[in-house]
């Protein structure tokens, strides 16, 4: 993580997985605060990803990224959380369908002029019947 710091907090009683989110803080409103979390890969194949974020009504800009683990990029979503104070809610970001090689690809979060939360990311096989 840089230009921040990225803690689970509790989140009880609304939509977040187990009453908990990933609340990355930027360390001032004019540097973007950048954390980046493992994300395993089984195996190859296309998967679907399903990011959540919980709006808090912050005024933060959030970025999640997916990168190989060569760097390349593979995927994007943004989002805001807009001036609110009304109670938290969650918002699924869009489903992006990514050819990954097994191994460990990252997911990259930013948040930028206020702290931003990110429940979870659903990651499931694409390429199988279910």
């Amino acid at each position: 993580q840089d230009g921040g710091w990225a803690v689970p907090e509790w989140a009880s009683g609304t939509c977040a997985s187990n009453g908990q989110a990933l609340a990355l803080h930027p360390a001032t409103p004019t540097t973007p605060a950048h954390a980046t979390l493992a994300l395993p890969i089984p195996r190859d194949g296309t998967w679907s990803l399903l990011p959540r974020a919980v709006l808090r009504g912050t005024g933060g800009r959030g970025k999640l990224r997916v990168r190989n683990a060569g760097g390349a990029l593979l995927g994007e979503w943004g989002w805001t959380d807009p001036p609110s104070d009304h109670a938290l809610r969650c918002t699924e970001l869009g489903t992006e369908t990514l050819r990954l090689p097994a191994g460990e690809a990252r997911l990259e979060l930013e948040a930028s002029g206020a702290e931003i939360a990110l429940d979870r990311t659903l990651v499931e096989p694409a390429d199988e019947p279910r």
